[in-house]
């Protein structure tokens, strides 16, 4: 079917629907049909037509568009570890897993999880939609209240403001920080082995990271010459290692005092023996934002 676009100014476009009904101007053929010499398939798709002005040739060219209607494919449910911070996270999993359905143990766990995720998605859509913006909004918000506080620090309303907006600002950017770190863990484990862009990024980050671009010499003055930085280096430790074994002991344990110490009975307590049961609780109550848990 050739249908004209409600269009005044654009007499000359018309939307091709090759399987709908109507006045059907297309021949058919064997590979499709054919609409003023154009052929046309038979897979369902629209067509955009456009005649453009003929110039100098008897005929007006047309140019066709085919546009593919693809069906989007829903998104996997994928459980964020910022729910759970959420006051309501154990009533909706206990109502949702109490739902009562009857049917085989398969199908009844299948049930219940479907229940879960549909009340997770909406305690996510009602309080974790936009907590980054949440966040980046507490943070500008405290920032003139701290403002006014330091210039009038013994200001009593001034003080309670930036406590409550601080509070308010401390739980969003938390609950910011999870989110961004799950889903940075996310990404780095979907494209992380792959010779992709993010691939290269992130060996052109761990570089950067580990490169020295200035540094201050004895004189107190920064330096970024890579050459300068390299003899400054060299320097250092030419002093502090090119010396009799006494002089470089007693500079090392000058070096170890300037730090934190363990204690005496600290000391004894690691050097304990532990038995192999307790080694499984210690591993679990490390953070999963903090490292990798066991295999």
């Amino acid at each position: 079917m050739v249908r004209q676009k409600e269009q005044v100014e654009k007499s000359n476009s018309f939307q091709i629907l090759n399987n709908q009904e109507g006045l059907n101007l297309s021949k058919e053929g064997g590979e499709g049909s054919s609409v003023g010499g154009l052929i046309i398939p038979h897979n369902g798709d629209k067509c955009n037509a456009r005649f453009l002005i003929e110039g100098i040739s008897d005929h007006c060219p047309a140019k066709m568009t085919f546009t593919e209607e693809r069906q989007r494919s829903r998104r996997s449910f994928q459980l964020c570890n910022v729910w759970t911070q959420h006051p309501q996270f154990m009533s909706i999993v206990k109502e949702g897993w109490n739902y009562n359905v009857k049917g085989c143990k398969m199908f009844t766990a299948v049930k219940r999880l479907k229940m879960l995720k549909r009340g997770l998605k909406t305690l996510n859509t009602q309080a974790f939609h936009n907590i980054v913006t949440e966040a980046n909004e507490d943070r500008n918000t405290l920032k003139p209240i701290q403002v006014q506080l330091q210039r009038c620090p013994t200001n009593v309303e001034y003080q309670q403001a930036e406590i409550s907006v601080y509070q308010k600002f401390r739980q969003s950017s938390y609950l910011a920080e999870v989110y961004l770190q799950q889903r940075s863990k996310a990404t780095r484990i979907r494209l992380g082995d792959d010779n992709n862009k993010y691939f290269h990024s992130i060996i052109k980050h761990r570089k950067l990271k580990q490169a020295i671009t200035q540094l201050k010499d004895n004189s107190g003055l920064w330096q970024t010459d890579p050459d300068t930085i390299d003899g400054i280096f060299v320097d250092y430790y030419k002093n502090l290692l090119g010396r009799k074994e006494i002089e470089r002991v007693r500079d090392f344990n000058s070096i170890i005092r300037n730090g934190n110490r363990l204690s005496e009975a600290q000391q004894l307590e690691i050097m304990q023996f532990f038995l192999e049961r307790e080694v499984k609780p210690t591993m679990f109550q490390i953070d999963n934002n903090k490292s990798p848990g066991p295999d």
